[in-house]
């Protein structure tokens, strides 16, 4: 069975903090490249589904899901260095 690890990130238009948050966990997920094979996906709020926003309590952006085979491992809102995203990758992702 194939395991599915994806970070997405649920941005707002004109949102400067994600704009920042995307570009630090594509420098995180070029890091471990070599341990996990994740893609990184970036949605505005509007085309995501409302039940999912119910579910994560979205009420501030970034919000950045760390998933496996969609299962929700980890969340985070804000924006962060990528050596603290590549931790949590190594915590929430294996």
């Amino acid at each position: 069975m194939s395991v599915d690890r994806k970070i997405l990130i649920i941005t707002t238009p004109g949102c400067l903090g994600c704009t920042i948050q995307s570009k630090n966990v594509g420098e995180a997920i070029k890091t471990v490249k070599s341990k996990f094979n994740i893609t990184k996906e970036l949605e505005d709020y509007r085309r995501i589904d409302r039940s999912l926003l119910r579910k994560i309590n979205a009420k501030d952006y970034p919000i950045t899901l760390f998933m496996i085979n969609d299962d929700i491992r980890f969340k985070c809102v804000g924006s962060y260095p990528a050596p603290v995203i590549v931790r949590w990758i190594d915590l929430y992702m294996k």
